[in-house]
């Protein structure tokens, strides 16, 4: 779990040292950044490799089950503080967080900008 927040915190410092694509999210009343998106599909992708018999639950991506239906469920915040990591402070985290029937096994929260795990 550490070492894939980690190489989520990678590619998003790579997304916005490459320049970020920015949009509202209406339904949020904030921010998605193409790092957020990034960050997301490298988690999806990654998921599938590594909990194959997990869901992901991102707050990037519509969920369409129900999470407690499945006895593994990968909790994701892509990036949380969108705001800060757009505006290039260093304060903001990669959260993933595993549970296996209803019960946390497993979690991680990665601040690249300061090293942090």
């Amino acid at each position: 779990m550490i070492d894939l927040a980690e190489q989520a915190g990678i590619a998003a410092q790579k997304a916005r040292k490459s320049g970020l694509e920015i949009s509202a999210d209406e339904d949020m009343k904030g921010y998605v950044t193409s790092g957020d998106m990034d960050v997301d599909n490298l988690i999806h992708t990654e998921a599938a490799v590594r909990f194959p018999n997990a869901v992901v639950l991102s707050e990037e991506t519509q969920a369409n089950f129900e999470p407690r239906n499945y006895p593994e469920v990968l909790i994701v915040d892509p990036i949380d503080g969108t705001r800060l990591y757009k505006d290039g402070d260093k304060i903001w985290s990669i959260n993933l967080c595993m549970v296996k029937n209803g019960e946390v096994i497993s979690a991680a929260i990665r601040q690249p900008d300061l090293g942090i795990t």
